[in-house]
């Protein structure tokens, strides 16, 4: 199919039904070029030759530094007190917020 070409009105309206789409009727021939396009495009990508590509895990080389795995136990009353000193109200080291909700 050269991207000059239109999808088949028939075949739009195929696809049209299996991606659940209800376009305009005045929109019907500018999704035959635009889709008659990407499948053009799709095409040129399945004739490029791939063979000797190795398939990537990501597209890019990225390497995760990562912290020693150690185990720690922390004490969070003195951080949540620390936080709480902000807050407008607590009681009981909970916060207090005006009820939303009748």
């Amino acid at each position: 199919m050269s991207q000059d070409n239109k999808l088949p009105l028939d075949e739009l309206q195929r696809l049209q039904t299996l991606a659940g789409l209800q376009p305009e009727a005045h929109d019907a021939e500018t999704l035959q070029v635009d889709l008659a396009a990407i499948l053009h495009m799709v095409d040129q990508m399945h004739s490029t030759d791939t063979d000797s590509v190795e398939p990537l895990v990501h597209p890019l080389e990225l390497h995760q530094r990562l912290r020693d795995d150690r185990s720690q136990t922390l004490d969070p009353k003195p951080l949540a007190i620390e936080r709480q000193q902000n807050s407008q109200a607590v009681r009981q080291g909970f916060y207090l917020v005006p009820r939303v909700v009748g």
